[in-house]
């Protein structure tokens, strides 16, 4: 094999073993099945509880269950692969991975392409099947997409941060807050009070999704800021992680 095959040859290789990684996975399968049924569920039952209770205020609440079902998707799926990589980091295989020609940084690229691909058809999936907010496919592809920094964001806050698999299920615990904080303000404290979880890596990304669904376009500007900052953090969240020597 010449030096012109080899790279290409190795990255083959990687695709093929995280696809077979992809269809083993029993946790992610299940994730991948869970949240668009809990959509359809949701979907259904929506109507009936505007019926049972109508004096609730539902139109307004609608966006922010379709926010916090539809983000979620893609902060859960990097929490799965997080903690996969953590538990393989405690097997010693993460060590043995910086030593081969792809290197580790490869093979964490490889994996979150997979992942991503998968999180950025299901989020946008989730949000029609949902059907709370009005809009287009090519709309929810779009959040989708500027959504997607979630993942990484999400799997390298475990990395970089657990250093054994019960302080991983510690910070899996804490991401919710990091959802559920930003949608509380806003649903509950006028302006300018919302705006005290401003400095959470992901208000920017929630404050779009929800501005969208209410209808207001300057939302598409708070997702793209929000995927700057969110790649900005997960950039750091990876320095760190580069400097471990586990």
């Amino acid at each position: 094999m010449n030096r012109t095959t080899r790279p290409l040859h190795l990255w083959r290789s990687l695709l093929r073993a995280e696809v077979q990684r992809l269809r083993d996975d029993a946790f992610l399968l299940l994730l991948l099945g869970l949240m668009p049924v809990v959509a359809l569920v949701l979907h259904q039952l929506w109507p009936v509880l505007m019926d049972r209770w109508p004096d609730w205020p539902w139109s307004a609440l609608a966006p922010f269950v379709s926010a916090l079902l539809s983000l979620l998707t893609p902060l859960m799926m990097g929490l799965v692969l997080g903690f996969q990589c953590l538990a393989e980091r405690e097997a010693g295989i993460l060590a043995a991975i910086r030593l081969t020609p792809a290197g580790l940084t490869r093979a964490l690229l490889v994996r979150l392409s997979g992942y991503a691909v998968a999180a950025g058809l299901l989020t946008p999936l989730v949000h029609q099947w949902l059907g709370l907010v009005p809009l287009g496919w090519p709309q929810a592809l779009a959040i989708g997409v500027l959504a997607l920094p979630l993942l990484p964001f999400a799997t390298l806050l475990v990395l970089a941060f657990a250093r054994s698999q019960v302080e991983g299920f510690a910070i899996m615990k804490a991401t919710g807050g990091l959802v559920s904080i930003p949608l509380l303000l806003l649903a509950l404290m006028p302006a300018p009070g919302y705006w005290l979880a401003a400095p959470l890596p992901t208000w920017w990304t929630l404050l779009g999704y929800v501005r969208l669904a209410e209808g207001h376009r300057i939302g598409w500007l708070w997702l793209l800021v929000g995927a700057a900052c969110l790649l900005a953090v997960t950039t750091l969240f990876w320095v760190r992680l580069s400097r471990r020597s586990d």
